[in-house]
């Protein structure tokens, strides 16, 4: 028997429910009238016209649901409605035959034992017309033949066979006998009966099974029966007027019973087969009489409802299956996608299940490649448009997700996919960083301008593997040997430094940093190829003003486009040089870390031999080294300058790496008239500010200069020129002398009356000068405490917006003032000022939302395209927030969740770098190693594409950026 849940569902077929012959070969030769066989579509009847009406009955219904755990196969569960099955069948039995004469037994559960059964069946010393045995329980077909399952605690004992059943059935002296066998698989008992398949002059057996032998029975909660017995007790029962008609059991009786068990199979049991089947011998057809139903009878479902209850869970399983499918093909693919920032993300499933695509499905991962990392515009199409679908399980070459091979292979430009294999740690990256040449010979040449700076993350990345030699290749091919005398380049030099000057600057850039970064790994990259470049800079400007004289000074010459554009096409240019600069530096902080002299006697006098003839250039490197190299030089060399240039640029290197002597400081703005009248004052501010303010993010100002600005700040309020005031005070204020005597007291006289005390917010500029104070510990009065309290209190607070940025933080020029309600960038600055210079006051709970506004600010930032200068404030504050939330200090851990907090979005993923790195670069260097360390364990192993990229990240950035 088959309990109540809807498993092993066999597909529905039809079949006339036809039973077997079950007559012996001898008795069907001897007594051919005395076998039969009847199923529903055909019926032999006998040929004998007697029939028999039992008027005493023996009937013992037995039904077990409730089985021991112990005597159940795995497969195998207890049931539910056979127990109260039999009883119902008991109850209409006793009905049927209510006399003194007959005997009604019903043994249910753990009652329904072998032995008792058989003890019942075989104490009845009354002769009875008729033994009908109801008998509802697992069934189970097997190779040896059918079993059936007696309730015992002990498990030997609960398995019958087909033999012990005729043997129990014959314990009885009735005339008849009518079984009923309600069991999965019971049509096997019919096949291996001796009992019911031989005849015997007088009497008749007949048996009828729910199933045939290869079928489950089936019990259902809609009738809260058995099929099978259901079906019994709706053919033996009438209504009040039809009651006591007479049915023929392998006729009428049969018929009804077969129809309903495959009907209700068929439409409650997902298209089940179950087919019932009588088989007998008999000299006689046994009659029984109907009885009205002791209950108000459930009727049986038409074919009509079946078919419609069949149609339905057919229809709910088909949704089912497209919802699962749906889902499926959601969770195992994904597409690309440029998303309105113009990074390409991944979207989970095809497009046509974009409908999908909110909440939790929304986004898979926005990646770090933008539109322009793509590989031309055709393929930019596809992805505006969606196209493309992809299976997301499964690692790809690099150990990570196999998305990553699907955008190196198929979406990336070469450049892109080249680092992408770099930074996913790909076994063949440093094959992809060359390429072969073919001038006469082929020979390997560097594929791209960043294939040092490739080469050298390699290194970072995985420090056992020496830098590859792509740098030497490189080298060779980018750098223009020149020198520090007059003389021009002829010959192949005269054409290398042609090819230098018609070159993109941003490609040499390019090269020079990687160099820089190649320095941080290797100690073959040093001063050496400074004093190699220095040279070549100064040789390559020599031609150009060589050409620039031929090209724009000829006399007589129109002015023409190309005359005009050539002034703008000087080489070395600026961030070129600049490029040089980070390189001295990368030796220098390479040394430093191992705690070797930054430059030997040797490279410093060749470095200072080269202010003669390239001093132009060579005061970059001799600057960048600070009091190492010749901070007197460099100085010398600034006083030689024109007035209008000073040298501020080198003399600003100077103060980078504290070399620069505050004389140096004030002698510039005397020298531009800062301390004229009033108009020389004005100029000298407006030409020398951005300059004090390069200074200023180095080292403090001298007290005289920082007086000097507090008078100017007070002379421009006196002109109403609040503008230029505030950038004064900007100055004075963000000085870490500010807090200190006597310039407390100057500030306090130049800010003016308290503030923050009125009805009105205070405004934009009030806000920058309460961060201003704040970082330096300058004493702030009670309305600008409240001030920094309230924008405090606003940011920590769970109702508070985000940040509204404008166009001036990304660098526009505004034609108007933009308004923005609640926060801006101006509140954010002055936060994070206050962190900074620790007057934030804040506990546990506080810190960390401050934390969380700081990080969501930097993703917003990020998304909206605020210009980078304008959140390295943020960032640091960010990072001591960072570092202050970790118990116990930072380390590879904490940085990890941190980065891996919001790894799917790029924007709050590109904050969190940012964080993460600014934390490790305040740290002291042997604790950052030792972290750097940790987080390559965690690069090697990870496994998300984006996380892996933004650990590379980390730990390149930690490794080669400057330490504050």
């Amino acid at each position: 028997m088959a309990a109540t849940w809807r498993s092993c569902r066999r597909p529905y077929r039809l079949s006339d429910r036809t039973g077997s012959p079950y007559v012996a070969s001898e008795a069907h030769k001897s007594c051919p009238r005395k076998g039969w066989r009847h199923g529903r579509q055909s019926v032999q009847r006998p040929r004998f016209p007697e029939r028999m009406r039992p008027a005493s009955a023996l009937t013992v219904c037995v039904g077990i649901s409730a089985y021991p755990a112990a005597v159940l196969e795995p497969t195998e569960r207890p049931l539910r409605y056979l127990a109260s099955g039999a009883g119902e069948l008991s109850e209409l039995f006793s009905r049927m035959w209510p006399g003194n004469g007959s005997n009604h037994i019903c043994l249910v559960d753990s009652a329904a034992t072998l032995s008792k059964v058989r003890e019942l069946i075989s104490s009845q010393t009354r002769k009875f017309d008729i033994l009908i045995v109801y008998l509802a329980g697992h069934g189970r077909a097997r190779g040896e033949g059918f079993e059936f399952l007696f309730h015992d605690e002990r498990p030997q004992d609960t398995k019958v066979t087909a033999a012990d059943l005729d043997a129990l059935v014959s314990g009885s002296s009735a005339a008849s006998t009518l079984f009923l066998l309600d069991a999965c698989h019971a049509g096997q008992f019919g096949a291996e009966t001796t009992l019911f398949k031989s005849p015997e002059p007088g009497r008749g057996r007949f048996c009828l099974t729910s199933s045939k032998a290869d079928q489950k029975s089936w019990e259902d909660p809609f009738f809260r029966r058995s099929l099978f017995a259901d079906a019994l007790i709706k053919a033996l029962t009438d209504s009040p007027e039809a009651a006591g008609r007479t049915k023929v059991v392998s006729g009428d009786l049969f018929s009804e019973v077969a129809t309903d068990v495959a009907r209700h199979a068929f439409g409650l049991k997902g298209s089940a087969a179950q087919e019932p089947v009588i088989f007998g011998a008999a000299s006689e057809v046994l009659e029984l009489t109907t009885v009205v139903s002791g209950t108000v009878p459930q009727k049986s479902l038409t074919t009509y409802e079946t078919l419609l209850l069949r149609t339905r869970q057919i229809g709910l399983a088909t949704a089912c299956i497209a919802v699962l499918a749906i889902a499926a093909t959601s969770a195992v693919t994904w597409r690309p996608a440029i998303n309105p920032s113009g990074s390409v993300e991944l979207r989970a499933g095809p497009k046509w299940l974009s409908p999908l695509n909110v909440g939790p499905w929304a986004l898979r991962v926005e990646t770090d490649a933008a539109r322009s990392d793509l590989k031309d515009e055709d393929l930019q199409a596809a992805l505006l448009d969606e196209r493309g679908m992809h299976a997301w399980p499964g690692l790809g070459a690099g150990g990570t997700r196999r998305w990553a091979d699907v955008f190196i292979d198929d979406y990336l430009n070469s450049e892109t996919a080249a680092r992408w294999r770099v930074r996913l740690g790909f076994a063949d990256a440093v094959e992809h960083l060359t390429t072969m040449g073919h001038v006469i010979i082929p020979t390997p040449t560097p594929a791209f301008a960043s294939s040092t700076e490739m080469a050298a993350e390699v290194a970072l990345l995985e420090p056992h593997r020496s830098l590859p030699d792509v740098w030497k290749l490189q080298w060779k091919d980018y750098l223009a040997p020149g020198s520090c005398g007059s003389e021009e380049p002829a010959g192949p030099a005269s054409d290398i430094f042609l090819t230098y000057l018609l070159s993109d600057p941003a490609d040499y850039k390019v090269w020079i940093r990687g160099l820089a970064a190649a320095a941080r790994t290797d100690d073959s990259i040093g001063f050496g190829q400074v004093a190699d470049l220095v040279q070549m800079f100064t040789t390559a400007n020599a031609v150009w003003k060589k050409q620039f004289r031929e090209t724009v000074a000829a006399p007589g010459e129109p002015i023409t486009a190309e005359r005009i554009a050539a002034r703008f096409t000087e080489r070395p240019t600026s961030s070129e040089v600049a490029a040089m600069v980070e390189l001295v530096s990368a030796v220098v902080a390479r040394r430093t870390d191992l705690s070797l002299e930054a430059v030997t006697p040797q490279e410093r006098n060749q470095l200072v031999s080269l202010m003669d003839g390239c001093s132009d250039v060579a005061v970059h490197a001799l600057a960048t080294l600070g009091s190492a190299g010749d901070p007197g030089k460099v100085i010398a060399w600034a006083h030689a300058r024109e007035k209008s240039d000073q040298g501020r640029i080198e003399l600003g290197e100077l103060a980078a790496h504290g070399a620069l002597p505050d004389a140096e400081i004030t002698w510039v703005l005397d020298s531009i008239g800062f301390s004229g009248d009033q108009v020389s004052r004005r100029h000298a501010f407006v030409n020398a500010r951005g300059w004090l303010e390069a200074i200023a993010a180095y080292r403090s100002l001298p007290t005289p200069v920082l007086v000097k600005l507090i008078d100017y700040a007070a002379e421009r309020g006196a002109a109403n020129d609040s503008g230029e005031q505030q950038q004064a005070l900007r100055l004075v204020l963000g000085d870490p002398a500010a807090g200190k005597p006597p310039l407390g007291a100057l500030i306090a006289k130049t800010v003016g009356a308290d503030v923050g005390t009125g009805p009105l917010p205070p405004n934009d500029q009030q806000v920058e000068q309460v961060g201003l104070l704040a970082r330096s510990g300058a004493p702030m009065t009670a309305g600008q405490r409240e001030i920094l309290r309230s924008i405090l209190a606003d940011a920590t607070s769970p109702e508070t917006e985000r940040i509204a940025y404008t166009g001036e933080d990304k660098g526009e020029a505004a034609d108007a003032i933009e308004l923005a309600a609640g926060l801006t960038s101006t509140h954010l600055v002055a936060i994070s000022r206050a962190v900074i210079g620790g007057t934030a006051e804040h506990d546990l709970q506080t810190r960390q939302a401050i934390l969380n506004f700081f990080e969501t600010a930097l993703a917003d930032a990020r998304r909206f395209g605020v210009q980078p200068s304008r959140l390295q404030e943020t960032v640091s504050a960010a990072a001591v927030l960072l570092e202050q939330d970790s118990t116990g200090g930072l380390d590879t851990a904490a940085l990890y969740r941190t980065v891996a907090c919001c790894a799917q979005d790029m924007a709050a993923r590109k904050a969190r770098i940012d964080i993460v790195v600014a934390a490790l670069l305040r740290m002291p260097i042997k604790q950052r190693d030792d972290t750097v360390a940790g987080l390559r364990v965690r690069w090697q192993s990870e496994q998300e594409a984006e996380l892996k990229l933004a650990i590379a990240d980390v730990i390149i950035r930690a490794m080669t950026q400057q330490r504050p």
